[in-house]
Order: structure tokens, then C-alpha cells, then sequence
């Protein structure tokens, strides 16, 4: 059974069958009836499994079926079909995965559930997984008029799957925080506040991609963490420049909050002081130090932007708003 490619920090799915047909498999006896189903669309045409990329000889050279199906306009369709087509067949949230996608939902190509769950029963996962996708499929073929969207996500059972469903959101969350970020910069046209804006965004990239180090990594489930971890830093971006922006209640709030810092020297201190012996390596002492010290760039990056953003603002208020959001964080660290 084909193993896919995952984007980030997985590199494989869990296969915990090893049959090229889920038909095949001989273990997992409770999970028989999708194996019948698998065995009814066997002799379904499918591309070529083990296909490598193709997009570059079909000039489609760097595209991308996920992102045209999921971010863009709807008459791109065709366009994710014929490049789902030229990717490589193994491909994460590309190639045969979302060919099943639009063979099952009918975008791009017409709807065809034969070919939906043959791929279904070729694809892999984690045995609970196939099970349930493959069924669904089938239950959608005996209901052609279901408007329910099929998504890869909706039968995920296990820790690895759900890293990939949590990178496959990140991606399509950037992408349409970029589209909002481009907003918001046209606020600030001003040379030096767009180039404070600019630090603020890659300060908070940075920021984020250090939370990793937060996170317990002893679990399967640790990709997906690190993602929300990741992820809960740039939408606290994203909502701030709009308080920003609109000189939200939030600031005034903010301003009178005049233990932030006090209860952050507390909470820091209570989380350095605790065991981290029943996590596999992460967090430590010292990885959380590396955090908190990049932490502090993004801080003193809001403060920067917040100057030339609302001249006519208290800093304070920022910083006490950023010292809260960091708080909530590392609360999340102790017992």
C-alpha cells in the first residue's frame, strides 16, 4: 500500500497495512466490510500509481492541486484536476489524494464515487482510516445527491493523520492571512511604519516557529501541536493589527493592566521551576528559554510598529496586551 509524503514535520503516514489493495490485507478481520467493498471496484481504471511528477512536461510546472481546489476561485477546478493529474501519485494533499477528492465531489471533473473509492482502497493510512473513508465513499455512491463535501480529514483516526489535516489548515490559513495582511498594510502606505509592519510579521514568523520547542513531542499527535502552537501566534497577529488599526477597546483595556508584567515574571518562574522529566526531550529548561528570548524580539518588534502605527498611543497598552498573550502561553506549560 503506497506510503504518502507529508508537508512539515511528518515525513510518513502510518501504513499499518501493506497490501497495494486494501482488498488484500489479511489482518484487521473486524474491518471486512470495507475490504468487500475494496474487492467490488478493483478492476476501476486508476492512473499510474507510482507515478513521479509530471507538471513540468504538462507546462503546469509549479502548481499546486491543493491550493487550487481549496483557495482558489471557483471555475479553478479544472485547473486542480489537471494538475492533480501531473503530480506525483504520493503526494500529500496533491497527485491520487485529491484526485479521490475531486472524482468525489465532482469539482473540475465529473463525479465519478467508482473512481473516488477505488483510489479510497489503494491510498493507505491507518487501517480505521481506510475503513471509514472507503464506507464513506460507498455511502455517498448509494446517495448521488449528498451535498455534503467529501474532505481526506473527515475519517482521520490517528496521531500522524491528524499532523497532516493540521498542516494541510495551516497552509490554507497563511494563505488567506496573507490576503488580510495585504489589507492592512495598505492602512500604513507610510515608508518606515510599512517597514516596521514588515519586521513586526517576520518577527512573529520567527516567534512561531520557536513554539515548537512548547510543545510535548512525546505523542503521535505532536505535529498537529506544534502547528496550533504555531498558528495561535499568528492569529493573535492578525487580531492585534486589527485593534491597531481600529483603536479597539482592547487597547484601552489593555492600558489599565498593570500586573501583566508581574504576572509574567511569576508564571515564568513557576514553569522553570517545574519537572520536565516526563516529556521526550521538549519542552526543556533551555528550549523554552530560546522561546521566550525570541519572544521578546516580537515584543519589542509590536512596540516599534505600535509607535509609527498610533503615534497618538500609549505604547504600554501593547505591551501589556503581548506580556497577557504570553501568560496564557506558558500557562499552558505548567501542571
Amino acid at each position: 500500500m503506497r506510503i504518502g509524503r507529508l508537508f512539515g514535520f511528518l515525513l510518513l503516514l502510518p501504513i499499518s497495512a501493506q497490501a497495494d489493495n486494501w482488498a488484500d490485507e489479511k489482518d484487521y478481520s473486524d474491518l471486512a466490510a470495507s475490504k468487500r467493498i475494496c474487492a467490488q471496484f478493483r478492476a476501476v481504471a486508476l492512473p499510474d500509481p507510482h507515478r513521479q511528477d509530471q507538471r513540468p512536461q504538462g507546462g503546469m510546472s509549479g502548481c499546486s492541486s491543493e491550493a487550487l481546489y481549496y483557495m482558489g476561485r471557483p471555475g479553478d477546478a479544472p485547473a486542480a484536476f489537471a494538475c492533480a493529474q501531473r503530480e506525483a501519485a504520493d503526494e500529500m494533499f496533491g497527485g491520487d489524494m485529491m484526485l479521490m477528492t475531486l472524482y468525489a465531489n465532482g469539482k473540475g471533473t465529473p463525479r465519478d464515487l467508482d473512481k473516488a473509492i477505488a483510489l479510497a482502497c489503494t491510498l493507505g493510512g491507518a487501517p480505521m482510516e481506510i475503513h471509514s473513508r472507503v464506507q464513506n465513499l460507498f455511502a455517498r455512491r448509494g446517495n448521488p445527491s449528498s451535498e455534503a463535501e467529501f474532505e481526506w480529514c473527515d475519517d482521520i483516526t490517528s496521531g500522524y493523520a491528524m499532523g497532516a489535516c493540521a498542516s494541510h489548515d495551516q497552509r490554507m490559513a497563511t494563505a488567506r492571512r496573507e490576503l488580510k495582511f495585504k489589507a492592512l498594510k495598505a492602512r500604513w502606505p507610510q515608508a518606515e511604519a510599512a517597514n516596521k509592519l514588515e519586521a513586526l510579521i517576520k518577527s512573529a514568523e520567527a516567534f512561531a516557529g520557536s513554539r515548537a520547542a512548547e510543545v510535548d513531542q512525546s505523542g503521535t499527535a505532536r505535529a498537529a501541536m506544534v502547528v496550533a502552537a504555531e498558528e495561535e501566534v499568528m492569529e493573535l497577529l492578525l487580531e492585534d493589527l486589527n485593534h491597531v488599526a481600529t483603536n479597539a477597546p482592547a487597547l484601552t483595556q489593555a492600558l489599565s493592566d498593570s500586573a501583566a508584567d508581574s504576572d509574567l515574571n511569576q508564571v515564568y518562574k513557576k514553569v522553570m521551576a517545574g519537572d520536565f522529566e516526563e516529556f521526550a526531550g521538549t519542552p526543556t529548561r533551555d528550549g523554552i528559554k530560546s522561546v521566550q528570548r525570541q519572544w521578546l524580539k516580537y515584543r519589542d518588534a509590536w512596540i516599534g510598529f505600535f509607535k509609527l502605527a498610533r503615534p497618538e498611543g500609549a505604547p504600554q497598552a501593547m505591551l501589556n496586551l503581548q506580556t497577557r498573550h504570553r501568560v496564557a502561553q506558558l500557562q499552558e506549560l505548567l501542571p
